[in-house]
């Protein structure tokens, strides 16, 4: 579960970080998402339905330039 007061909190104090770990936390969710329709199972869940397995896990980190807009 994710701690939305952290996010504000961290972007209140460091705009970049905070919008940084917030767009992370976004991605990563998304990403799990699909990873989870594709398997068509929970993770390390055993079905006969299931269309795929997981391949483990990688850390990487991402590279993103994030640009605050101008009001």
């Amino acid at each position: 579960m994710v701690n939305l007061v952290s996010f504000i909190e961290d972007y209140l104090v460091d705009k970049e970080d905070g919008i940084r770990q917030l767009i992370t936390w976004f991605l990563n969710l998304a990403m799990e998402e699909e990873a989870l329709l594709q398997a068509g199972a929970q993770r390390y869940e055993r079905t006969d339905s299931r269309k795929a397995t997981r391949n483990g896990y990688k850390p990487r980190t991402l590279l993103t330039k994030y640009v605050e807009p101008i009001y």
